[in-house]
């Protein structure tokens, strides 16, 4: 199953790439102690990403970037699930910045998951999607402001 999320931001694509570091991370990341980054290595090849669920489950999301590539369009890395929420058996993320002109990007988030049948990947697709969409408005504030 399969959520995509497009978000235009100002900025060249290759400098909005530049800043998918933890300070975005940490910006995105939803502001209450029931979600806490316990490692964040960055966006290269072999970087580990884990984010703990605190409340109601004792949960741990571990994602690792398995690919990374950038061309004249877009530049692009994906992160893969190694640790999963109960549910999910499978997590591939596409982070894309395509470029738009030499002063806009489009930050496109495609998001592929599996779990254990067919039902459950559709009761999870809206809980996935309305997780993630709260992220738009807050990644085009911090893209904008930075005057890329």
């Amino acid at each position: 199953m399969k959520v995509i999320l497009h978000t235009p931001v100002k900025g060249y694509y290759t400098e909005v790439m530049k800043h998918f570091n933890e300070r975005l991370f940490l910006f995105l990341l939803p502001k209450n102690p029931l979600v806490s980054l316990e490692q964040f290595d960055g966006t290269e090849v072999g970087d580990i990403t884990h984010i703990k669920f605190n409340k109601p489950l004792n949960m741990h999301w571990i994602s690792r970037i398995e690919e990374k590539y950038q061309n004249h369009d877009e530049a692009c890395f994906i992160d893969e699930g190694l640790k999963m929420p109960a549910g999910l058996s499978y997590w591939r993320h596409r982070h894309i910045v395509r470029r738009v002109s030499e002063n806009e990007s489009l930050i496109i988030d495609d998001m592929e998951f599996k779990s254990a049948n067919a039902l459950t990947e559709r009761l999870m697709k809206p809980v996935i999607y309305m997780g993630f969409k709260p992220r738009l408005k807050k990644c085009q504030a911090y893209f904008n402001n930075l005057n890329l």
